[in-house]
């Protein structure tokens, strides 16, 4: 399962994909390793915490890898990832993102 937003800045949606590899998308870039959960959950509460972090339509500066953050940051936040492994996931996130490659527009 892949949960993420999508669209143009100011209008992000979240899309959930079930039984999809984003590694098989042509925009594909990097698998980045955030961690282990802490405390097992099911694929449903994983979901429903993910649905519960807001989306920021009214910032410009808000796109996906902020929300990526904030998701990971609620994770620690609620003890099912630690706080080290949610830094390190991001800094992994954005170093990244410094790597792929811009698409054509």
């Amino acid at each position: 399962m892949i949960v993420h937003i999508i669209g143009p800045n100011m209008a992000y949606v979240l899309q959930t994909r079930d039984n999809y590899d984003p590694s098989m998308s042509l925009k594909f870039a990097k698998e980045v390793s955030v961690g282990r959960l802490t405390t097992p959950m099911t694929k449903a509460q994983l979901a429903s915490l993910i649905y519960q972090t807001p989306i920021n339509n009214s910032s410009r500066e808000f796109n996906c890898q902020t929300w990526v953050g904030d998701v990971l940051q609620r994770l620690a936040t609620t003890g099912y990832l630690t706080q080290e492994d949610c830094d390190g996931g991001i800094a992994r996130m954005v170093d990244a993102t410094m790597e792929a490659k811009e698409e054509p527009e």
